[in-house]
């Protein structure tokens, strides 16, 4: 419950940060904003090269064996980071030089920054909840960043002054370094609790793919960010369309925060339960999430499409005759709701190749559905394939889990 509250004064957080940034920039400048935003939201994760989520997986079931191998597994993790955010940071650079509209060095540089504060903030977030810490990591990565986002931001406000994407850039840049700075402190307290390593003492063996890990983290932040990142790349959308379409995906990021604290407190749980081979126990997990949130997702969703004008408008006042967006993208949270832990249980429990390669067939398809669309110059239906997509991804994920562990874990 604690988590949870934390993700609603996240979201508030969030909302608010959105309609400051669309209230100090014009509108090229929020859709510059908008594009670096989502730029760093899909390039980060990824730069962890599914390392995240391979220590949510394995630290765990260190922590049972009483920390032995901790410190490898996290120095060979953070090698692979490294790499990943080189990488990463080289593409982030490209895509943002060929769409932004104002691809100064500068912003080009606070984009490499960013990404890089980022990628080893996702990483130690997965490191830190795998170690045990979840409401001082939820705190690190949802509300930190965003206070100290939101001063600045509100100043500016306050005083009706314009800035550039730029600058909002280089706020988020400060905000980032500082849960950056949280998240070092906590996993240097864990650092110190884990035992030296010994010649050999090996650690508890957990079996993985990180290449199979590599690809949910990428079709899981790709999810979430392709479609602004798509809008920004097609040509016809150069007016306040691609920050309208952003604006609704940040409102509808509200619904997904109901299920957060379930998922943040039971996600560590799963891979405990399976290398017990404690099924049951992952299938109530499962249902939890699912029914107990499920309609509660649902209730929201419509109070949110009630009132869409409403809450287009906060953002800009032209955004809201765009609000027939919103009701599309809103139904993909509700489909995610209901399909509970499933999209976590396949790679928790060893079934994480033939789901990673179910979701990147899945993840193409709409990928190549959406540039269509957006060449079309039709964010209706790029909308449309959004909630396609999330129907897929929830019968993807029943059927995984069913393989992995016998029965559906609804």
């Amino acid at each position: 419950m604690l988590a949870l509250g934390m993700r609603f004064l996240s979201a508030g957080l969030g909302y608010l940060l959105f309609a400051l940034a669309a209230r100090v920039t014009d509108v090229a400048g929020f859709n510059d904003f908008a594009l670096i935003f989502a730029a760093v939201g899909l390039f980060g994760p990824v730069a962890t090269l599914g390392q995240d989520q391979q220590m949510l997986r394995v630290l765990p079931i260190l922590q049972k064996h009483g920390q032995v191998g901790y410190r490898k597994a996290l120095r060979r993790a953070a090698r692979m980071v490294g790499l990943g955010v080189i990488l990463c940071t080289a593409a982030a650079g490209l895509y943002g030089w060929m769409s932004l509209a104002d691809p100064s060095a500068s912003v080009l540089c606070f984009l490499a920054v960013l990404v890089v504060a980022n990628g080893l903030t996702e990483f130690l977030f997965g490191a830190d909840r795998g170690s045990g810490s979840v409401l001082g990591a939820v705190a690190a990565r949802e509300i930190l960043w965003k206070l100290v986002l939101l001063v600045p931001m509100a100043v500016l406000w306050f005083l009706a002054v314009e800035v550039s994407a730029a600058t909002l850039a280089a706020f988020y840049a400060l905000g980032l370094a500082a849960s950056l700075a949280l998240f070092l402190f906590s996993i240097a307290r864990w650092w110190r609790r884990a035992p030296p390593e010994r010649d050999g003492e090996t650690a508890a063996a957990v079996p993985g793919s990180s290449v199979a890990l590599l690809l949910l983290s990428l079709v899981s932040q790709a999810g979430v960010q392709v479609d602004t990142l798509v809008l920004g790349i097609a040509a016809g959308f150069q007016g306040a369309e691609l920050g309208a379409y952003f604006a609704a995906q940040r409102l509808t990021q509200l619904l997904y925060f109901i299920p957060f604290g379930v998922n943040m407190t039971n996600a560590p749980r799963i891979p405990v339960a399976w290398a017990q081979g404690d099924v049951r126990e992952i299938v109530r997990l499962s249902r939890q999430a699912s029914r107990g949130m499920g309609a509660a997702v649902l209730l929201v969703a419509l109070v949110l499409v009630l009132f869409r004008e409403e809450a287009m408008s906060l953002f800009r006042p032209e955004f809201a005759a765009f609000s027939l967006v919103l009701i599309l993208l809103s139904a993909s949270p509700v489909v995610a709701a209901l399909a509970g832990m499933n999209h976590v249980i396949p790679a928790m429990c060893g079934g994480e190749v033939g789901y990673a390669r179910a979701r990147i067939v899945v993840f193409l398809m709409a990928l190549a559905a959406k540039l269509v669309a957006a060449w079309a110059a039709s964010l209706l239906a790029v909308a449309a394939i959004n909630v396609l997509e999330a129907v897929a991804i929830g019968a993807v994920g029943v059927l995984s889990s069913r393989a992995v562990l016998g029965r559906v874990a609804l």
